[in-house]
Parts: structure tokens; C-alpha cells; sequence
């Protein structure tokens, strides 16, 4: 490296680690104002007020999630990479606005007049978590209503808050911050150091340079993750060395049969497939129990055992209130699913067969081979021809078949799948087209002389293919075909350009060859592609009337990209409702409060969400190393353009869902699941990378042995701790078990008709039995929502001979 680039290379690091502090300066302002009994808490421009009497003469105080026992309220820059919350500024003011108190949370300790008391919580959120520990500080008000408490929180990602207690220091109100997919602002009622119940809150909107200080927080944390992985290879580099030179070469034969065997090779390739599709069929069946587990998946299920019996729609129900399930549509006499026909017409092959959970774990397997495929042709066309770097085509598969984000979502009903399988194939073999034949490490011009008298040469026929992998995507989800597959494909054309001058040309013929070498990939990609989009249209003709009405907008008409008041859930209030002694949150619009649409500062909230769970769910690594390689591809050496393409693809992607309204997480971050193959091929270019520069920089053939320690050491993590937890978390998942369904298969006597209790509203407690009904309603066992003894009997005279149940409360009772 010349003196110069040494030079720019420090200084773009204390750049990014100048931008990781400022980041950390992100605050919030949280102000409670009590007057005539009642407290008014303001956050983000909103407000939300309960009735708060006998807070006179009372106390005051902090909440904040508890570490090791003790309240965190210092801001620590030493805490590099794992920065906790912390409190800035607090201070108490009267009716007239005048301060009365305030306190700076500095380095120095705590006034002696705040008290700690300690107890324990419930988060009532979408989904119950487990009790967890919180601190609490207070200290006497010393002041009478009314009067204002504003404090100033830096980077609230834990659960912090307020507290207004009586006078008898116990009991009172607490208003916490609750981050998360669904950041929210919440009154609760506190008594003795926990929070007894919920009362109403709002959602908490940061703005959008909060936001983009978060995220800048999660990406520029891996970038020091990556500098601490080359510190680490550094200091272990010695230790390699000297092993090197005590151990005993093997004396290997160049040419061993072992190693030059092709059926060795293939014999390898065959055992990774048979074992991936062994371990992502045990996660398919034996762990999520081979039903679906989320509103999606069953309306997959349903939509693709409509196309299995050859019809695009069923019949609508005879009584629709008692088969309403969500995300499926009952409309002129049809009853069908809202969602595209590319995953249902997979998984109806399946359905035929008798085995629709085995139609995921089969294209996990063929992505597998794909992905060694990809990883082959993107390290040939990067010009990496060297014997050790042969080995590394497997390292995407090996990371991926790791993966706890690849592994539970394969072994799932969701289209995520599909998605993957045809991303996956269209990146292989548009680049295999683009650069046929392959001249290392000179990338070969698109359409050489030598294939141009053929339409169908094999370059050809390579974008052929491509376009019905994109067609296939477009079909599955168009949303990830705009956002990701096209960028791709537009990003790896500057990519592969030759690298190589061609012989001079007249200037319109230099932009005329330009023309011809760029657009006629895309002309084959596109023709081949339009039978799909043609298709689309024709599916939405069929289902709806209309080739231009998406069936997703019939069902909500908010679910589509963009911004604005009348796009995504608009619920500016959060109520609290008690169910079967449980409180639910129910989300309403109140008109008196400022509207809430979907604006950017969401979107870039929802893609926050999905790159924390990226960072754990990708590799079950630490969180800032997870991407640290992927940083490392473009920071050790110059990253080739098709690095840059990948990158590119990716980046797009994540921009592109800032304008979608919803996070999608489920299984992981769902929507950022066709970046797989881009991710895992820059971690390989990234290992690759870090272990030629130790090479280079101790001048010893060490670097693979340090990196592959280093590597060893974060999937051994994965493996022993973090994967083997996600196994039990996967039990049950999202509410849905299969114990339902088995009990009544063994108990019903059949034909039988059996209504579930579903009083709480939420989706799961019919759902979890939807899956066992046929479109046709026509099945041994028919499952209904129980609408009371008066509905029912509708329902009853509809079905005469059928045996008659009722579920409820995880058992089954004969009906009445």
C-alpha cells in the first residue's frame, strides 16, 4: 500500500468513527404535565392524558431496564460497541413555568435524596415477552399542582420512562417509552416497584435525523467490528506462525486420488444436499409441525389447495362469519386469497402430492446448489484462480446452511422461499450469461462475435433462463423483483464491462456497440420475463374482474408503497382492552389527535428493526460482527465491481422498503431475505480479503489459519449457543400449535363439525385450526368459529348428519 493510500485509508476510518460518535448524541424529550388530576404526557409531538389523582406531596422517579443489578444513568463512550440508554437532563417546573429543580446525569454520583426500589414488569405488546427486571430511582416532589416533568433521554432502545407516585412513595403512574417494530408511548399504573396494568398510550414517532442516527449507530457498529477483527487476526498472527513452523508438514502426493477424484467431489456435493434437505425437513416437520404458523402461510395453504383442484377461486362459503379468517376475501360469490400466484402454484404441487410442507424444504435444498453455483462463477469472474481460493465456493453454502434466518424460514409455509430460490438462479445465470465464455481475468465483452450468429447460442440461452427466473420472481413478490432483482440486473451490467480497451471505433459506432452490448441481455430478459407479467394480470382478471385490481387492496386498501396520512395503519391512539383477564392492545384513530400516516422517519423505523434482527438472526453471531466481513470486503482491499453490484443491490433494497409501511418481521426480517446470496458472497470476499492482507502484512502464509480460527470461533458460538435456543423459541411459534388439531383428530368421530371459541379476537385461536378445512369445505372434519348458540344453529342445518364438537380452552366437549 502506497503512502498515500495508507494515508486515505486512516483518515476514511476516523471519518466513520467520528460518524459512529455522533450517532451516539441521538436524544428524545419526554415532558409530564400534571393539572386538576390529571396527567398529560407529551412525546414526538404527541400527547395522550390520563386521570392521575392524590398526587400531591408525592414523589417523582426514573425507570430504565436493569443491568447487573444497578441502574445504568451515565452516558459511557467506553461502552464502544454495545451503548446503552442513558439519561441527559431532568428537571421540575411550576404552573408558571419557572424551575424548581434540575439535575445533569454527568460522572458525578447521584444526589443523596433519590431512593432505588426494584421490582418486576410484564411488556403487553402485539406479543407477550417474559417478565424482565427493571431499576427505578425517585426522590420527593417537593412541589404542589400543578407542575411540568421534562427529562431528556439519550438513545432510548430499552424500556425507559417516568414515574408520578403518591404520597405514600408506592404507588402511582409511570409513563414508559417501549421500543421496537412498535414503538410506543404507554401510561401504566405502578405499585411497589412494578407495573401492575397498561392504560392507554400513543406510538412514538422519532423524527427522521433521530432515526437515521440509529441506523448510521447498527451499520458503523459492524465497520468497528470489522477493525476489531483485523486487530484480533493481527494479535493472533504470532501464535499461527509459530505453530507453522513446529508442525509436521503432510507429505501429500499433488496428484492423490483422494483429492483429484471427481466422484470425491460429487460425492461431497450430494452428501451437503442430502443434509440440508435432512435438516431443514427435521425443522419443517419436528419442530414447526408441518402446518403454517402465520396468516400468510395460511392463506398460501388455501390459495394453493384451490389451484391443486384446478380453479383459481372456491365457492364463497354458505355463512362467511364463520370461516372469516385474515388476508382472506369473500366477493361475488368467490372466496379466495389476497396474495400472488407464484408461491401457491409451487406449493399446490405439494398439496397434490400429500406433502405441502416438504415444497420449502426442497427449495432451501436446490437454493444450496444454486448458491455453490454462484459462489463458483462470481470467484472465477473476479479472477480468484489460486488453488486455496477453490475451497471458499463452499463457505457461502456453509454459512447459509447456519443460518438461523435461512434455516426457519425455509422450513416454513411462507414465500420467502420461492423468493430466494428464483433470486438465487436469476444471479447465477444472468452472470453466467453476461460472461460467457469466462477469460480471467479479463471479463469477456457481452455478445463476442463467435455467438452472434446464433439467437439460441448458450449465452443465450443463459438470459432465457434468467427470464424466467425473473418472471417466477415477479409472480412470487413483485415488491422484491423491483426492489432487489432489477437493481441486480442493472448494477452487474456496468459491472461485467470489459476492463480491457477495444480497438478504436468512430464515435457512433463506439456508442452504438455500447447500445447493442447492454440492451440485448435486457430484450431477451424482458421478452422471456412478459408472459409472467401477462400472467399476473390475467390471475387478478380471474380472481377479482379486474387485470388492474390487486387483491391485497381489496382486503386492506393502505397495504401499498408511499407515503402519506392514508397509507399504512393510520391509529394515532393505543387503547387498552381486557380479554379473558388479559389486556390487548387495540390500536383506533382518535380525530382530535394528530393524524399518523406512513412518512419516512417509518420507514427508516421499520428498516432499523429489520437490520437489529439481520445482525442476530443472520449468523447467530455477536451483532457487530455479523456484517464485519461484509465490511471487510471493501475495506482491506480494493472491492471489484461486482462487489460494488451486490452492495448496490442491497442497498436499494433496504431504501426501497423505507416507503413501505410495515416491518414484515417474521422468521426473522423477512423482507431482506433475497439479499442472502449478496450478503453471504461479500462475507466470503470479505474472509478471503482479511486473510490475504495478513499475508501480506506478516509475509507468512498464515492468514487463512487465523481467519479461519476467527470464523471457527463465531459459528461454534452459533451452533452451541444461539441456534439450539431458536430451536425451542420455533416451538409454538407465533401462537400456533398443532395440539389443537391433533386432539380433535383423535377424539372427533367423523363426519364432524366442531366450532372454536375465538372470544379474545385474536387471529390465532381459530387459525391455529383453519388450515384443517378445504376450500370446498368439503373435508371428515370442518372447523367454524363458535358465534353463539343462536348462529350456530344456521350453520348446523346446513351440515345435518355431521357429529357436532366444541373447542375451547385447549379441550374438546361434545356440542351443546
Amino acid at each position: 500500500m502506497r503512502r498515500w493510500q495508507r494515508w486515505l485509508w486512516w483518515g476514511l476510518n476516523l471519518c466513520l468513527v467520528g460518524l459512529y460518535l455522533w450517532s451516539l448524541t441521538e436524544t428524545v424529550e419526554v415532558t409530564l404535565s400534571v393539572v386538576a388530576g390529571e396527567c398529560t404526557a407529551e412525546l414526538s409531538g404527541r400527547h395522550i392524558t390520563i386521570p392521575c389523582g392524590g398526587l400531591e406531596d408525592g414523589w417523582f422517579g426514573l425507570v430504565q431496564d436493569e443491568l447487573n443489578g444497578d441502574i445504568d444513568l451515565l452516558w459511557s463512550p467506553l461502552a464502544w460497541l454495545a451503548q446503552r440508554p442513558g439519561w441527559v437532563h431532568i428537571q421540575l417546573a411550576d404552573n408558571q413555568g419557572r424551575l424548581v429543580w434540575q439535575e445533569y446525569f454527568a460522572r458525578s454520583r447521584l444526589d443523596q435524596t433519590w431512593q432505588s426500589t426494584r421490582g418486576e414488569w410484564n411488556v403487553w405488546g402485539d406479543e407477550l415477552r417474559p417478565r424482565t427486571d427493571i431499576a427505578s430511582l425517585q426522590r420527593p416532589l417537593n412541589i404542589a399542582n400543578p407542575f411540568t416533568l421534562s427529562a431528556r433521554i439519550r438513545r432510548p432502545d430499552e424500556t425507559m420512562g417516568l414515574l408520578l407516585l403518591r404520597s405514600d412513595g408506592r404507588t402511582g403512574y409511570a409513563f414508559l417509552l417501549l421500543p421496537g417494530s412498535n414503538s410506543s408511548g404507554m401510561w401504566y399504573e405502578w405499585a411497589d416497584g412494578q407495573t401492575l396494568r397498561p392504560l392507554i398510550g400513543i406510538p412514538f414517532d422519532k423524527p427522521f435525523l433521530s432515526e437515521l442516527q440509529i441506523w448510521l449507530r447498527h451499520v458503523l457498529a459492524a465497520h468497528q467490528g470489522a477493525l476489531l477483527v483485523l486487530l484480533a487476526a493481527r494479535l493472533l498472527a504470532p501464535i499461527a506462525i509459530w505453530w507453522q513452523k513446529r508442525r509436521t508438514p503432510l507429505n501429500i502426493p499433488a496428484r492423490s486420488p483422494f483429492y483429484a477424484s471427481r466422484v470425491t467431489v460429487w460425492g461431497l456435493r450430494l452428501s451437503l444436499l442430502l443434509f440440508s434437505f435432512a435438516l431443514i425437513t427435521f425443522i419443517a416437520r419436528g419442530v414447526l409441525e408441518g402446518i403454517p404458523h402465520v396468516q400468510d402461510s395460511l392463506t398460501y395453504l388455501f390459495q394453493a389447495q384451490t389451484l391443486a383442484r384446478g380453479r383459481v377461486t372456491a365457492p364463497a362459503p354458505p355463512l362467511p362469519d364463520f370461516f372469516e379468517q385474515e388476508f382472506m376475501l369473500v366477493q361475488g360469490g368467490h372466496w379466495f386469497g389476497k396474495y400472488s400466484p407464484g408461491y401457491p402454484i409451487l406449493l399446490a404441487v405439494g398439496v397434490w402430492v400429500g406433502v405441502p410442507w416438504l415444497v420449502n424444504p426442497l427449495l432451501a435444498t436446490l437454493t444450496i446448489a444454486l448458491l455453490v453455483a454462484l459462489s463458483r462463477i462470481w470467484l472465477r469472474v473476479q479472477g480468484e484462480k489460486r488453488a486455496s481460493h477453490r475451497y471458499f465456493i463452499w463457505l457461502a453454502a456453509a454459512f447459509c446452511l447456519s443460518s438461523p434466518f435461512f434455516l426457519f424460514l425455509s422450513g416454513s409455509y411462507m414465500a420467502h422461499a420461492a423468493e430466494l430460490f428464483w433470486g438465487t438462479l436469476l444471479m447465477w445465470t444472468w452472470i453466467r450469461g453476461l460472461t460467457y465464455p469466462i477469460k480471467t481475468p479479463v471479463i469477456s465483452t457481452p455478445f463476442p462475435k463467435s455467438v452472434r450468429t446464433s439467437f439460441f447460442s448458450p449465452r443465450t440461452l443463459w438470459f432465457i433462463v434468467a427470464g424466467i427466473a425473473l418472471g417466477m420472481l415477479w409472480l412470487t413478490r413483485q415488491y422484491a423483483a423491483a426492489a432487489f432483482a432489477i437493481p441486480f440486473i442493472l448494477l452487474s451490467l456496468w459491472a461485467t464491462r470489459p476492463s480491457t480497451p477495444r480497438p478504436p471505433l468512430p464515435a457512433s459506432s463506439r456508442f452504438l456497440a455500447s447500445i447493442s452490448a447492454s440492451i440485448r441481455p435486457l430484450l431477451v430478459l424482458g421478452f422471456t420475463g412478459l408472459p409472467f407479467v401477462i400472467l399476473l394480470f390475467a390471475y387478478q382478471f380471474a380472481v377479482t374482474g379486474s387485470p388492474w385490481q390487486d387483491p391485497r387492496l381489496l382486503f386492506w386498501p393502505f397495504d401499498r408503497p408511499g407515503f402519506g396520512a392514508d397509507i399504512g395503519l393510520g391509529s394515532n391512539v393505543i387503547e387498552i382492552e381486557i380479554l379473558d383477564d388479559l389486556p390487548v392492545l387495540v390500536r383506533v384513530n382518535d380525530p382530535t389527535l394528530p393524524p399518523r400516516g406512513h412518512t419516512p422517519a417509518r420507514g427508516l423505523h421499520n428498516v432499523i428493526q429489520n437490520w437489529r434482527q439481520l445482525n442476530v438472526h443472520l449468523f447467530g453471531w455477536l451483532p457487530f460482527l455479523t456484517l464485519a466481513f461484509v465490511w471487510l470486503a471493501f475495506m482491506v482491499r480494493p472491492p471489484e465491481r461486482l462487489d460494488w453490484a451486490l452492495l448496490g443491490a442491497f442497498l436499494v433494497l433496504l431504501v426501497a422498503h423505507v416507503a413501505y409501511w410495515h416491518s414484515g418481521i417474521m422468521y426473522g426480517p423477512r423482507y431482506l431475505y433475497i439479499a442472502l446470496p449478496a450478503l453471504l458472497l461479500l462475507t466470503v470476499r470479505g474472509l478471503v480479503a482479511a486473510a490475504d492482507w495478513l499475508n501480506q502484512y506478516t509475509r507468512q502464509s498464515v492468514g487463512y489459519i487465523v481467519m479461519g480460527v476467527i470464523v471457527a470461533g463465531l459459528v461454534a458460538g452459533n451452533l452451541f449457543l444461539y441456534l439450539p435456543d431458536q430451536f425451542q423459541v420455533h416451538q409454538g411459534y407465533n401462537f400456533i400449535s398443532r395440539a389443537g388439531l391433533d386432539a380433535v383428530e383423535e377424539v372427533a368421530v367423523t363426519p364432524a363439525l366442531v366450532f372454536v371459541a375465538a372470544d379474545s379476537g385474536l387471529w390465532w385461536e381459530y387459525g391455529q385450526f383453519f388450515s384443517g378445512n378445504t376450500p370446498w369445505l368439503d373435508g371428515d372434519i370442518l372447523y367454524a368459529r363458535d358465534l353463539g348458540t343462536t348462529a350456530n344453529e344456521a350453520l348446523i342445518t346446513l351440515y345435518p348428519g355431521y357429529h357436532l364438537y366444541r373447542f375451547s380452552e385447549s379441550s374438546l366437549q361434545p356440542y351443546p
